[in-house]
């Protein structure tokens, strides 16, 4: 499978499957037959409402966890709910995530990106995050993240993986 390297060198699958407008039912099936047929990235988020059905989906893969590019996000209500980061491993059933976003520029959208940096340092105690990313912001609050990181943080570094602007 075609991968490309992140920042920190892990290498993250290009192709995968998203679970946006399945049911749980389907998420489960569908997470544990892409598995199955080689696909190696799934992606969900709270709001899909099915990140239990496919943390099952995974485990009736068979598919060693450690082989599957997970990815998740918060929605804006779990923003400010310093166990959100907890209950989504829960829900998912898994011990880490290889990347999470911030949802949507909603909210207290600063507030949870400043929460997943947390999370991100202190990941070595109960769990793992590997990753941390932006969905659905344009590139001005983008630029705004970047700049407050590299005044606040010497070890998250920030990217903008998007095309120039014609």
């Amino acid at each position: 499978m075609q991968t490309i390297k992140l920042n920190n060198g892990i290498e993250c699958p290009v192709i995968g499957l998203g679970t946006f407008m399945l049911s749980p039912k389907d998420a489960q099936s569908s997470t544990r037959e892409a598995l199955k047929m080689g696909y190696r990235l799934i992606d969900t988020a709270n709001a899909y409402v099915n990140e239990r059905a496919v943390g099952r989906g995974i485990k009736e893969s068979g598919i060693d966890r450690k082989e599957v590019f997970l990815s998740t996000k918060l929605w804006p209500s779990e923003y400010e709910n310093p166990a959100a980061v907890d209950e989504t491993l829960e829900r998912l059933g898994v011990d880490y995530i290889d990347l999470l976003y911030i949802h949507q520029p909603a909210g207290n959208w600063l507030a949870g990106y400043r929460q997943l940096e947390k999370a991100l340092k202190e990941g070595k105690a109960r769990w793992n995050l590997n990753h941390i990313a932006l969905s659905d912001y344009d590139g001005g609050l983008s630029f705004f993240l970047i700049q407050a990181n590299s005044a606040n943080t010497d070890d998250i570094h920030s990217a903008v993986n998007m095309p120039a602007a014609p």
